[in-house]
């Protein structure tokens, strides 16, 4: 037992003995750091010792035997030292004096997982450390070409919420305007001059254009959960169109003229939306007049009959009073049109149900007191009570602001 306690001392002391002095090796680094002032997450055993340098100029332990040598600098003094090894010492550094552990003085560790301690690579990152990511590479390209394909088709399967990281915050406030988060099945193009009619909770859009041609679509939008469709529709699907109008008469829609390029529509088309079928209904009792009042005309021009259809039209206004579809003003290509149509549809349903597209609908040209309005086409046509009100248009080379009032019950 004295021969143990002899040699421990004897190795404690050469030890100590090894370490070199401050004015010995000029590099006054690491002066000062004991072990009871190292930092929690350093280990004791990793404690930067000096090594000396043998006469061939290769680098060594000064207590450890040769053949210990690689192991040692693999594992105990691999120290991750942020300062590089030539670097000047710094002032507080130099002001300091080494101060040697008393021989017997048991050995204080930190509480660190024994993989660090023995290669440094493998030592897991502190939480305030920044660790560099990489970015998964499965799915990148694959998802880059899925990502395409879905914005071609305008099919967005989650909505852009109102919390999403790139949507401002609205305030605390009313008639603040925000982005809609729509998914679904999205439009395929950009439109103008379409309509949009609300049935219940659903709006139906129909038609439309842009700058390079006109639509024929129908696409519907759940203001409930904010949801794109594009239904298929049967029937007598209506040529693309843009600029006409739409009514809604107990759930079916009634599209009046509309127009594509140079070309200008008086055709009606009725879509129910429960079944969504379209209907083309003919008007062959007014054909037949119109005929009949072509061939008067002819014989005796001076006497001209009233026409019994709506010329073709586009840019034109209607409202729903008392069963009836009240069309106003517009444009045929040529001129601007102030004159005042109606269709009767208070037996829509009935012809309907009935397999007749025709039953029941017909077209008259309503005869108003006062002064008309100047011809318009463009313009806004809002059924408040009884009275519609016309605000603004154009006739082609002129913008109006004026506003028009016209009593449907008096017909003033």
């Amino acid at each position: 037992m004295a021969s143990r306690v002899r040699q421990r001392k004897y190795y404690q002391g050469s030890i100590a003995s090894a370490m070199p002095r401050s004015s010995d090796t000029g590099d006054n680094d690491d002066e000062g750091d004991t072990v009871n002032n190292l930092p929690l997450n350093d280990d004791a055993r990793t404690l930067s010792m000096p090594a000396t340098t043998t006469s061939s100029g290769s680098l060594r332990s000064p207590y450890l035997h040769p053949s210990h040598q690689a192991t040692a600098s693999t594992s105990t003094f691999n120290t991750q030292s942020t300062s590089p090894p030539n670097s000047a010492p710094t002032s507080s550094s130099a002001s300091q004096t080494p101060t040697p552990t008393a021989p017997g003085t048991p050995r204080i560790t930190a509480s660190r997982k024994p993989s660090s301690l023995r290669h440094v690579s493998n030592a897991a990152p502190s939480e305030g450390s920044n660790v560099v990511k990489r970015r998964q590479s499965s799915p990148s390209g694959r998802e880059g070409k899925g990502s395409r394909t879905v914005r071609e088709q305008k099919i967005r399967t989650n909505p852009r919420l109102p919390h999403a990281h790139d949507v401002p915050i609205a305030p605390a406030t009313t008639m603040y305007w925000s982005r809609a988060p729509v998914h679904g099945t999205l439009p395929m193009h950009n439109m103008r001059a379409h309509t949009v009619t609300l049935v219940d909770n659903v709006a139906w859009l129909f038609g439309g254009c842009d700058d390079k041609g006109c639509w024929k679509d129908v696409y519907c939008f759940d203001t409930e959960i904010m949801l794109w469709s594009h239904p298929e529709m049967l029937g007598d699907i209506p040529p693309p169109c843009r600029a006409h109008t739409a009514t809604l008469v107990d759930r079916k829609i009634v599209v009046f003229g509309g127009g594509q390029g140079p070309v200008y529509y008086d055709t009606t088309y009725i879509l129910d939306t429960t079944t969504r079928r379209w209907y083309a209904p003919t008007f062959p009792a007014q054909s037949q007049q119109q005929r009949h009042a072509q061939d008067t005309q002819s014989q005796n021009p001076l006497q001209a009959p009233d026409p019994v259809h709506p010329a073709p039209r586009r840019a034109h206004t209607a409202v729903l009073y008392m069963g009836k579809i009240y069309i106003f003003g517009g444009g045929n290509g040529l001129t601007a049109l102030n004159d005042l149509w109606a269709l009767d549809v208070s037996r829509l349903d009935t012809s309907m149900r009935s397999g007749s597209g025709n039953s029941g609908l017909k077209w008259s040209l309503i005869k108003t007191r006062g002064e008309p309005p100047a011809p318009r086409g463009y313009h806004t046509a809002n059924l408040i009570g009884n009275v519609m009100v016309v605000v603004g248009g154009s006739d082609g080379r002129e913008c109006f602001s004026d506003v028009w009032c016209l009593n449907l019950g008096k017909q003033i």
